[in-house]
């Protein structure tokens, strides 16, 4: 997927590389926030900016050379919300 299909934007545009931007850290700033220490579910609204945030195929990669995928990130992002 290009950048221009997956923001609907196009990637030379300086204004719309700087709403996206700034789009993105509202969202990362918004997300943070559900981890303040609080235990609390994985409630749908954080799912939906989990799903914003991490395309769907995201894969953490370790420095060990392993990874895993997108679900296993999201369901260790809602345990670490349970746990506050």
């Amino acid at each position: 997927m290009t950048f221009e299909k997956q923001h609907n934007q196009p990637a030379a545009n300086a204004f719309g590389e700087t709403y996206l931007i700034e789009s993105c850290e509202a969202t990362l700033r918004a997300y943070f926030a559900t981890f303040d220490g609080k235990p609390k579910e994985f409630y749908p609204e954080v799912e939906s900016i989990y799903d914003d945030l991490y395309h769907e195929n995201f894969r953490l990669v370790f420095n060990d050379g392993k990874s895993t995928g997108r679900e296993v990130v999201k369901k260790t992002h809602a345990r670490y919300a349970r746990k506050g």
